[in-house]
């Protein structure tokens, strides 16, 4: 990650290439690619915190993910 001193405005928000650097960082420390699915979506249910999503994948199989978050 590099050092930027770069913030700008009244509330100093940072510069575009520190929010970059920020969302890489933050999305590689996740491992989110690994969560990725790509589909449409043909149902939604919660199931008391959590949600279960029924997609249909391009192949036509139909797969459901169930989210960690409420």
């Amino acid at each position: 990650m590099n050092s930027y001193n770069e913030f700008f405005g009244m509330y100093n928000r940072p510069s575009l290439n520190l929010f970059n650097d920020h969302c890489n960082y933050t999305l590689n420390e996740v491992n989110l690619k690994n969560s990725w699915i790509q589909g449409k979506v043909n149902g939604i249910q919660k199931e008391g915190k959590r949600w279960s999503v029924m997609t249909i994948k391009s192949s036509g199989m139909d797969e459901e993910t169930k989210g960690k978050r409420g």
